[in-house]
Parts: structure tokens; C-alpha cells; sequence
């Protein structure tokens, strides 16, 4: 139990950084496309700095495939509307976050689809 908390923990606190990065970064009027690139590898580079720091809390194994995923999601869709609206960062804080436990919650729910409970 203590590990799943630690999953969906990061993956929210990676989510929500990167939300919060791609609102203060990317403005209206970037092509989409490249919005959504950049808001993909400052995702990546949370992911890493982030994982640095809740590794030796929960394990590396644990949390390295939700935590990328919720970066990569969630810099890419903040990224993109980021590039269509001005929003505060709050709600980047919201978006990314929320974005980061559906990520985690999806790897799970696949985990145990593939490998029945554990």
C-alpha cells in the first residue's frame, strides 16, 4: 500500500510541476505543435529531478513508468492549451496534477489487467 500511495503521490506532484511550468513558459499564440514538444521535455526533465527525490522513498521500480507518463502527458497537454489560452497557474497546478493520478491509475489498472492482483 505504501508504495501505490508513493506512485500516484508522484505522479501527481510531476504532473502538476509540469502543468505549472508549460502555463508560466508557453503563451498564446506558440505554434501548437511545438508547445506541445516543449511542454513533452519539461515534463521529462521533472520527471527526472522529481524521481531523484521520491526514489529513495518508494523505490525506483515503483514509480519510474507512471511518473514519465504523467510528465510527458501532462507537458503536452498543458502545453497545448497553454498555446491557446491564458489561464492561471493554478489551474495548471490542477489540470497537471489530476492528468498525473489518471496516468498512474491507468498504468495500474493495466498492471493488474496483465498480471491479476498482486
Amino acid at each position: 500500500m505504501y508504495f501505490r500511495i508513493g506512485e500516484f503521490l508522484t505522479s501527481a506532484v510531476i504532473g502538476g510541476l509540469t502543468g505549472m511550468a508549460a502555463f508560466s513558459i508557453i503563451s498564446p499564440g506558440w505554434n501548437m505543435f511545438l508547445a506541445m514538444f516543449i511542454g513533452m521535455c519539461m515534463g521529462m526533465a521533472f520527471q527526472l529531478l522529481v524521481f531523484l527525490v521520491f526514489m529513495p522513498l518508494f523505490g525506483a521500480f515503483e514509480i519510474m513508468i507512471p511518473s514519465m507518463i504523467a510528465g510527458m502527458l501532462s507537458g503536452m497537454i498543458n502545453g497545448h492549451i497553454a498555446a491557446k489560452y491564458e489561464l492561471p497557474l493554478g489551474l495548471g497546478l490542477a489540470i497537471g496534477a489530476g492528468l498525473g493520478i489518471m496516468s498512474c491509475l491507468y498504468v495500474y489498472l493495466q498492471n493488474q489487467r496483465l498480471h491479476g492482483d498482486a
